[in-house]
């Protein structure tokens, strides 16, 4: 019985070990980052410009650090600190491996077909930012349909500050400009009483939403203080996984409902952070 006893917690705290790995390590592996896909040519970019080809492939050249991780990415850091490298990771966009065995039919066939949708909603999302609107949402390159034929490797440290190497080879992975959040401009502006300088910020990203609007793009996200950021004094919306093609929203009127909803957002942040400037941003946010 005493040998059962302890197996029995060699087990418990393997797991829990094993766990307590894995959110140091921000959960990044092998398994998280790489999923057996069909080709799917809609999601397929033309082939990039000599020059920008250089580009990435300089940036790519670069060493890279870990920096957060989102629903759906790992974000790392270039070492010029000017680029971030997404990977994506599909913990939350397939089936858990041990359903993913089972039988297709009734809840389980349910289950499996929403994870492809939700899978697909986020592909397509992203493959109709850089179409659309590249320079707003600050991608150079997107790599969708996993792939022998990207020969790269990477270099890169990871949350724990472990040094690896990892072959791009069949990963589903973005590179985009790095930005400073909205939130994080905004809060540093307010902080130090810079009036001109957040009506200048809230403005541009408005305007950041209206050409969503004319490009026939909406965003179905409510994260406006951390979805869209700053490059210098340029806006662009840098988490692109919920915008959606509704040709419906470059309609003024649909237009202006979804920016009056933007505007409630900036409101109600404002409002609980920094109250007393509601009365000098009113023209911005429409506060009553």
């Amino acid at each position: 019985m005493i040998y059962l006893k302890v197996a029995f917690l060699s087990v418990v705290f393997l797991l829990i070990a094993g766990k307590a790995y894995l959110r140091s390590n921000g959960d990044f592996r092998e398994g998280t980052i790489r999923h057996e896909m069909s080709f799917r040519p809609e999601w397929e970019i033309e082939p990039l410009h000599p020059d920008q080809q250089v580009l990435l492939d300089t940036i790519l050249n670069q060493h890279f650090t870990y920096l957060n991780k989102g629903a759906q990415c790992y974000v790392f850091s270039s070492e010029d600190d000017r680029w971030v490298l997404k990977i994506f990771k599909f913990k939350h966009l397939r089936p858990a491996p041990w359903i993913a065995r089972l039988p297709s039919w009734g809840p389980v066939k349910e289950y499996k077909e929403k994870k492809n949708q939700r899978l697909e909603r986020v592909f397509d999302a992203h493959k109709l930012a850089y179409d659309r609107l590249r320079d707003d949402s600050g991608f150079l390159y997107i790599h969708l349909n996993p792939s022998s034929a990207y020969e790269q490797k990477v270099s890169l440290t990871d949350k724990r500050g472990k040094q690896i190497t990892l072959d791009l080879n069949g990963l589903v992975f973005v590179v985009q400009e790095k930005s400073i959040p909205f939130k994080q401009v905004l809060d540093k502006l307010l902080s130090n009483g810079d009036i001109p300088g957040a009506k200048e910020s809230i403005q541009k990203v408005i305007a950041l939403y209206r050409r969503q609007h004319e490009a026939g793009i909406y965003d179905w996200g409510r994260g406006i203080m951390h979805n869209n950021g700053f490059i210098g004094d340029r806006a662009i919306h840098f988490d692109v996984e919920k915008f959606v093609d509704d040709e419906s929203v470059a309609l003024p009127a649909i237009a202006e409902s979804h920016l009056d909803r933007i505007r409630v957002k900036l409101k109600d942040w404002i409002k609980e952070n920094y109250p007393q400037y509601l009365s000098d941003l009113k023209s911005e946010i429409r506060t009553s």
